[in-house]
């Protein structure tokens, strides 16, 4: 079985890198990393593959749609098959901020929530778990200009409802 690029035909192929891999409960593979798009520059790139290795979507995340980067470093499945995929990205003042990317089973953005810290420097989220209470969890690394690198989880306690909603404008305050 093998599993191709057949959704990018209209990307530029100068850079694809996929590094983070899932399986779903039903079987399908998820590969997610960083790559060149079209009229951006790094941009997070996940794809899902069934079973027998079929694409069934694919999806980027860039920020402003410029040239600014993004590079994904952590990725996870909950249990309805909704995918999350975190890393940095950098925000309007050119740092590097936490960005989580909130994708459903079929593929769709659901939301994106970003962190930037008290020293609007750079951000790293480097790892990202969710429970069965639906609660995400972020954890990585923050500069600040007193203690120098400090590490940051943040935690979410107020899961996506059954319709789907959730205050998405920022992430939440709540620093474990």
């Amino acid at each position: 079985m093998s599993f191709g690029l057949q959704g990018i035909t209209e990307q530029v192929m100068m850079m694809i890198l996929l590094y983070l891999v899932e399986v779903t409960n039903s079987g399908n593979v998820i590969v997610s990393g960083t790559s060149v798009g079209d009229l951006t520059s790094e941009d997070y790139l996940t794809i899902m593959y069934n079973s027998n290795g079929a694409e069934q979507w694919t999806a980027r995340y860039n920020y402003d749609l410029v040239d600014d980067i993004e590079i994904a470093k952590s990725m996870t499945v909950d249990g309805f098959g909704n995918v999350y995929v975190t890393g940095f990205s950098y925000g309007l003042s050119k740092n590097e901020d936490y960005a989580v990317v909130k994708y459903n089973s079929s593929g769709s953005e659901q939301w994106v929530a970003r962190y930037n810290g008290p020293s609007d420097s750079y951000d790293i989220s480097t790892d990202i778990i969710t429970d069965i209470s639906g609660n995400v969890y972020v954890t990585g690394y923050s500069f600040d200009n007193v203690s120098l690198e400090d590490y940051a989880t943040i935690s979410t306690i107020h899961p996506v409802n059954s319709n789907g909603f959730q205050n998405t404008t920022a992430l939440p305050e709540n620093l474990i």
